[in-house]
């Protein structure tokens, strides 16, 4: 699962508790290294804008959830 702006207050919670319930995790924010994640946490660092980059990030994402 593919969290977007993971470094954020909401965000941060989000991969914690999808990380906690065995979901395998990928965190997407301009500046990853802001946190320390779970060795099972793979931080990108990229952002939206980057069309190809992010093609890229989201080539094996098979879920996602938006609010």
């Amino acid at each position: 699962m593919l969290v977007i702006g993971a470094t954020g207050n909401i965000g941060s919670e989000v991969v914690n508790q999808l990380s906690e319930k065995g979901h395998k995790v990928r965190t997407l924010s301009r500046s990853p290294e802001k946190v320390t994640w779970p060795p099972h946490v793979e931080a990108v660092k990229g952002d939206l804008n980057d069309s190809i980059r992010t093609r890229n990030i989201l080539s094996d994402v098979h879920r996602g959830q938006f609010r």
